[in-house]
């Protein structure tokens, strides 16, 4: 089995739609190696996807449960290319450095609206927007207007550092995050989905790494586990297997000594109701798991 990474393109055929069993749509996709994908295809319908056609995909990320998720390149708009937007409203958000800020809610090309932060005087309905696309994930525009607000101490990758939490905040992408200030004053956000089972919440502290910085300068951060480390081998008791016809491997439910749960695909069904896991890193909150 060939290995992908992240931030890479491959070139995909693209197959048949199907139903997957919670009654959502996706196209198989057949990558360079014969592996299969599914590709949701609520997210892409403005894509016009053909079956039968090559699509080049980005592989945008690999989970902790060592899932590829791909990203087909949009036929409209480009990465790193700026765009006229029409502008509908406008509106108030709390960006990824814990600022309440001003946003513009804009149309793109496909008719989907999309928030980017403003400075001044807000535009008015039908008017236009030079909007940089900064990223397409998920089918849909990330997109950036120069704000001319540099950052301050930039803080080293891979380091881990104390963080306190301020507040929970909506962000412009509609999504609850913490705004959480580091040990020099600068602020930053984590996403309370990932986060709230660690018991963080507005007055906590923590010790986090910080993963990267985004082309923005909002710096990526992942709070220490409480329950798992990095390189620990588990082990691990099997609840479940189940067979998934339409990729022939199998999602293997597995539950470790503390009594959480996760999964793991593999290629092959195991033979043993217990399996050796390697902690190989942790994103998001969720372990990702090599089986031994």
């Amino acid at each position: 089995m060939a290995t992908y990474i992240e931030g890479e393109d491959y070139k995909f055929f693209v197959g048949k739609q199907v139903l997957t069993p919670d009654d959502k749509g996706h196209f198989i996709l057949t990558g360079p190696d014969k592996r299969k994908f599914l590709l949701p295809s609520g997210q892409y319908s403005h894509y016009n996807l053909i079956y039968g056609e090559m699509l080049v995909c980005r592989v945008d990320r690999i989970n902790c449960k060592g899932e590829i998720f791909l990203e087909p390149l949009n036929p409209f708009y480009t990465e790193g290319q700026y765009y006229y937007f029409v502008v509908r409203g406008t509106d108030l958000r709390t960006d990824g450095f814990g600022r309440e800020v001003k946003v513009a809610i804009v149309k793109d090309h496909f008719g989907n609206e999309n928030l980017v932060e403003f400075r001044g005087n807000a535009p008015l309905p039908g008017t236009r927007m030079k909007l940089l696309v900064e990223r397409i994930s998920k089918g849909r525009l990330k997109l950036r207007r120069d704000t001319g607000i540099k950052r301050g101490i930039r803080m080293t990758i891979g380091e881990e550092y104390l963080f306190e939490v301020e507040k929970l905040a909506k962000g412009i992408d509609n999504c609850d995050y913490f705004v959480v200030r580091d040990p020099f004053g600068q602020r930053h956000m984590i996403s309370k989905a990932h986060y709230e089972s660690y018991g963080i919440k507005a007055g906590s502290k923590f010790t986090g790494k910080v993963i990267k910085y985004r082309t923005n300068g909002e710096m990526v951060i992942e709070p220490r586990n409480p329950f798992y480390n990095e390189g620990a081998i588990l082990k691990m008791k099997v609840t479940a297997i189940l067979k998934n016809e339409i990729m022939g491997t199998f999602t293997v439910s597995i539950r470790d000594e503390s009594g959480h749960s996760h999964t793991v695909e593999m290629d092959v069904s195991p033979e043993e109701d217990q399996l050796l896991c390697r902690v190989i890193m942790i994103r998001k909150g969720k372990p990702r798991l090599q089986v031994l």
